[in-house]
């Protein structure tokens, strides 16, 4: 029998990580194969010869990083059939996570665009009850979103990346606090016993919600303001506590729906003096084409304002410094300051604001402030 502690923390920490966001039908059966597949190699090992702690380690290192490992689960329980052509690929994300954190092992945050429904989302009178699953209800706003019990046609689906009720309490927990969805529809974290956040539903597979993956930026804001990310198809979250990837299922770039959810939070540390107004302007049909400086992957935040009211646009850097950024303006000026983005615009040229999101504090937004090579930009 094997000396090693089944309680060891690595073992607990390297279960956790793998079997992060399966169904919890599926979890606790899949985390004992695991164990009692890792502790039987263990002993065989030391049968061999070998130390209990070099045991351990040998054995873990032959399972697999977790991120691989818990890849290839949900694949199997959280993925229709098709999708499993994608392993390949999501093994290669799980490879570039690596790099990104550092060489430490980051706990796998799992994030889906398959087979979510999104909701029809209306005010006032709703369909009958026994028609339809409500994913969220506001009694605020009188807005209530569902989905008809029969909406399960395979590609009725969210386009968006997604991540399930079940793995944000399991991330809750992690990062110390408590995480739970309310019958409403909304995600709620409490810290300490105090609310930090409520977040509403915005989709639904297999009796479950899903939510968005800003959500997963303000959880581990609220609990480290000083988390940083990194990376833009594949992002990696840093904490005082560790480090977390995140990935979508079907390599697609997480990158425009995860750091979109940044835009406000950067508006209120740059101008805090009031609430502002803003809007992730989709009418961004000029793209500005600008020289940075900055390392090829950094992740940039460009915001201008007009008649009021903030725009932002996201994009990475490419080779050689290269920014290629959208506005609904052709004519930019460049700015450092908050006040300078307050100003009007100067010979038809809006004032614009350059953020590096990646890498800065999220609790310090300002300090990723900087101007590009060129002090204006016209496009035609």
């Amino acid at each position: 029998m094997t000396t090693v502690s089944r309680t060891s923390p690595a073992v607990e920490r390297y279960l956790h990580h793998a079997t992060m966001g399966l169904p919890p039908s599926k979890r606790t059966e899949v985390r004992d194969e695991l164990e009692e597949h890792l502790f039987c190699r263990v002993e065989q090992l030391e049968w061999q010869g070998a130390t209990p702690e070099h045991a351990l380690h040998q054995a873990l290192s032959e399972l697999g990083s977790p991120v691989r490992v818990s890849a290839a689960l949900n694949g199997v329980y959280n993925m229709p059939k098709m999708i499993l052509l994608v392993g390949t690929a999501a093994l290669a994300i799980s490879a570039a996570l690596y790099a990104l954190a550092g060489g430490a092992e980051p706990m796998a945050i799992p994030l889906t665009t398959s087979g979510v429904v999104s909701p029809n989302c209306v005010r006032g009178v709703v369909p009958p009850a026994d028609t339809i699953h409500v994913i969220s209800q506001s009694k605020r706003d009188e807005v209530t979103c569902y989905v008809k019990k029969n909406q399960s046609a395979p590609w009725a689906h969210s386009a968006n990346p997604l991540i399930s009720g079940s793995a944000l309490e399991q991330l809750a927990k992690d990062l110390g606090g408590e995480g739970h969805v309310s019958t409403e529809g909304f995600f709620i974290m409490t810290v300490s016993q105090r609310q930090v956040l409520e977040w509403r539903a915005d989709g639904w597979k297999n009796g479950e919600r899903y939510f968005s993956p800003g959500l997963v930026v303000m959880m581990l804001k609220s609990a480290d303001q000083n988390v940083t990310l990194n990376g833009y198809k594949a992002v990696v979250a840093r904490t005082s506590k560790g480090a977390y990837s995140l990935a979508t299922n079907d390599g697609s770039a997480l990158g425009p729906a995860l750091y979109d959810e940044l835009v406000g939070p950067a508006i209120a540390q740059i101008r805090p003096e009031r609430r502002q107004q803003w809007s992730m302007n989709r009418n961004r049909v000029h793209t500005h084409r600008l020289t940075t400086g900055l390392p090829e992957g950094e992740v940039v935040m460009l915001l201008t304002r007009t008649k009021g009211v903030y725009t932002g646009d996201i994009a990475p850097v490419l080779a050689n410094g290269t920014l290629q950024i959208r506005s609904s303006s052709p004519r930019l000026r460049f700015t450092s300051t908050a006040a300078g983005l307050g100003m009007a615009p100067q010979n038809n040229r809006s004032a614009a604001l350059l953020v590096r999101l990646s890498g800065v504090p999220l609790g310090n937004l300002k300090s990723g402030v900087f101007v590009p090579n060129q002090p204006v930009s016209d496009r035609p």
